[in-house]
């Protein structure tokens, strides 16, 4: 019996991790769809027990246990499966006593991927009437004793708890590799004395060249090289961004927006290149980046069809807002002249003759002027000199890192986890880094997203 087990048979109270139940009766449909909101809200939750036979304050029930412990696991994984298309198997069943009193446990343990209703729990309650225990999109969390909708911060926490598997599972492999048995030596000899007996070994050589390759981890199993090992522990990782993204898809239902919280877009940012290149998800994204958050978003500009993206930029510029616009400002030097006369015009006729434009017109104005002596990449980017002292912590060249946009991936990647880690004040250099990393993109891409873009008439909202 583990721990958790054990502090629920002597608890006085639910809790997060815990939920008594008094009664069952396995033809209720009622009582059905509240287990299953339950177990589903658990295991969501991180991990739990549901205790039959037990009143709310922990007390046994007395109530016949015996129909509840015959039942096949089978039937309540098919139970969950109508109600969410998953075959859910995170779970034990099996007898227990407090006090005398024979108790039926189900032991629920978390998943990877958040488990959502796929159809509404409806159960008639008598005179033509009926209620909904969970409706159609949502995703269960527990919120102390209670089984209710998540939010974001819900979201935001089984992603950390994931990303954290994750890393202890990595740290583990690493400890396997650099602890060796008691007693063991480590011996270094020149590469022609080499000899290896077990050939299952590989024979590794440090050294102080700062050209030889590195090891580096690939999704890809195709592009699997001597240096370039294939990794298989962060697919789950990778799989679980994508779901979380889903998850938003659902609770946004009829609504426009991304309702998991800003961390939670940085987070999945840092990960772009691993997100399933559906179009409206990625529309969302790059719509949460432009008009939300602020935040880095070129990048879903890429992965848009020609005519969406020119679609988000266009509403921007009719509908500007600060501070988000001055993203539009470094987009339009990207796109081009032909872009920044459009968009010039546009506010020109808006704004030319008041007193008092605002700051982006006449930033903008400024920006299209240095735009014809300097390459476009970096007067969108006006690099600031907190962008060269956070590239140089990581021991690389600010010229390299302007010069590569690999480099600068990498680095973008890295800011993105550290702002989802709570270091709000490196949003900037994230959009920064945006810049360098895929404005080269956009530039390669200028003409066919700004060809829809210019061939709309300048008109004002």
């Amino acid at each position: 019996m583990d721990e958790i087990v054990k502090k629920a048979l002597s608890a006085k109270r639910e809790s997060k991790c815990i939920e008594f139940k008094a009664a069952f009766d396995p033809n209720s449909a009622q009582d059905w769809c509240e287990i299953i909101k339950d177990i589903i809200a658990i295991t969501n939750s991180g991990s739990g027990v549901l205790i039959f036979g037990l009143n709310s304050n922990g007390s046994p029930s007395n109530f016949e246990l015996a129909p509840l412990s015959k039942l096949d696991p089978a039937t309540i994984t098919d139970k969950i499966y109508r109600y969410t298309g998953y075959n859910f198997s995170e779970f034990e069943i099996f007898e227990c006593d407090k006090n005398g009193a024979k108790l039926v446990a189900v032991r629920i343990f978390p998943v990877s991927i958040p488990v959502v209703f796929e159809n509404p729990g409806t159960y008639s309650i008598g005179n033509d009437q009926q209620r909904t225990a969970f409706a159609k999109g949502t995703i269960y969390f527990r919120h102390g004793a209670k089984s209710e909708p998540g939010c974001s911060d819900d979201l935001r926490r089984f992603v950390e708890r994931q990303v954290e598997s994750v890393r202890r599972s990595l740290l583990k492999g690493v400890r396997k590799v650099v602890q060796a048995p008691l007693g063991s030596h480590v011996t270094i000899v020149a590469a022609k004395d080499l000899k290896i007996k077990n050939e299952s070994a590989t024979p590794i050589r440090i050294v102080d060249d700062l050209n030889a390759p590195a090891f580096r981890m690939t999704q890809d199993p195709n592009a699997e090289t001597k240096y370039l090992p294939h990794e298989n522990l962060s697919d789950g990782l990778f799989d679980e961004i994508n779901n979380v993204l889903r998850a938003n898809t659902l609770l946004t239902t009829g609504r426009k927006g991304f309702l998991l919280g800003e961390p939670i877009y940085y987070r999945i940012y840092a990960e772009r290149q691993h997100v399933r290149k559906k179009s409206s998800e990625i529309e969302l994204l790059a719509n949460a980046g432009l008009n939300q958050f602020y935040a880095p978003m070129i990048y879903w500009l890429t992965c848009l069809p020609y005519e969406k993206a020119a679609d988000l930029i266009r509403k921007m510029c009719n509908e500007p807002k600060s501070p988000c616009i001055y993203h539009v400002l470094r987009i339009a030097i990207l796109l081009g002249s032909e872009v920044c006369e459009w968009i010039k015009a546009l506010w020109t006729k808006r704004w030319g003759k008041h007193s008092q434009a605002p700051a982006y017109f006449h930033t903008f104005l400024g920006m299209c002027k240095a735009a014809q002596k300097e390459d476009s990449l970096f007067v969108a980017l006006k690099i600031p000199r907190i962008l060269s002292d956070y590239i140089g912590q990581d021991d690389v060249e600010f010229d390299e890192a302007l010069q590569s946009s690999e480099v600068c991936e990498q680095l973008l990647s890295k800011a993105c986890m550290d702002v989802f880690g709570g270091e709000s004040q490196l949003r900037g250099i994230c959009r920064d880094l945006d810049v360098l990393a895929h404005g080269r993109e956009i530039i390669a891409k200028s003409t066919q997203i700004g060809r829809p873009l210019i061939a709309e008439s300048i008109s004002i909202k």
